[in-house]
């Protein structure tokens, strides 16, 4: 199942206690009243309070009663408006969302106008003046690849395959693929890229958190970070 989501109002995908203000709790809540059994799911991405998905991806096994087509039908009926399923397609019984991944993409977007549209706040965070790209970039050249990203995750040795800035009039975007991405791990990439982009730091005080000589910048709100690809 690929879906899409609103994370404003959520507390992620799921927590380790069952709460209704879960992604996942909403969507097997719908699941287990159209098909008459329980169901488990499986999701690509963990995503946290208030992130958004233009594209997860999740798995569940269960019997079907009608088409794969009917049930999406049904659900994007039953759903709350900001959880709408994109797709439903039968897979294999070795399949489950949550492996075999190679990549994941994230993006984050930033409006850079002096004063930011109230119609696109919930989904982008406002950074003015606009940061520095050319000094956003020297430093984003030293995130890439593989190394000990301890400091901006709790956990450590991960692989930035890809970090590209696309700009456009008074809209920054920062789109991110690594073979893995780790609670607040994002956030704080983009947060510290910021800092050096508005010249509070230097692109150099990349090593230096990597050495655990620095700490990374300021978290970035969760409501401009939305998972867009999962790669397997």
């Amino acid at each position: 199942m690929t879906l899409q989501y609103d994370g404003t109002r959520y507390l992620g995908w799921t927590k380790n206690e069952k709460s209704v203000k879960t992604v996942s709790y909403k969507l097997e809540q719908v699941l287990t009243r159209l098909l008459g059994q329980p169901v488990t799911l499986h999701a690509a991405v963990r995503t946290e309070p208030c992130v958004h998905a233009s594209c997860q991806v999740c798995s569940f096994e269960a019997d079907l009663p009608f088409s794969p087509e009917v049930l999406k039908k049904q659900m994007n009926q039953y759903l709350p408006m900001d959880i709408k399923v994109l797709s439903l397609l039968p897979v294999s019984g070795r399949f489950r969302a949550d492996l075999g991944i190679r990549a994941y993409t994230y993006e984050y977007n930033v409006c850079t106008a002096s004063v930011y549209d109230v119609f696109h706040s919930r989904y982008q965070a406002h950074f003015f003046p606009a940061p520095d790209l050319a000094l956003m970039k020297q430093a984003a050249s030293c995130l890439i690849g593989k190394h000990d990203f301890q400091s901006f995750s709790p956990v450590r040795k991960k692989e930035l395959l890809y970090l590209d800035f696309i700009q456009n009039k008074e809209q920054l975007s920062f789109r991110l693929t690594a073979n893995a991405f780790l609670p607040s791990m994002p956030q704080l990439i983009v947060g510290t890229l910021l800092e050096i982009g508005q010249g509070k730091r230097s692109p150099d005080c990349i090593l230096s958190i990597f050495e655990g000589n620095e700490t990374p910048g300021n978290f970035c709100p969760s409501d401009g970070l939305f998972l867009t690809e999962i790669q397997y």
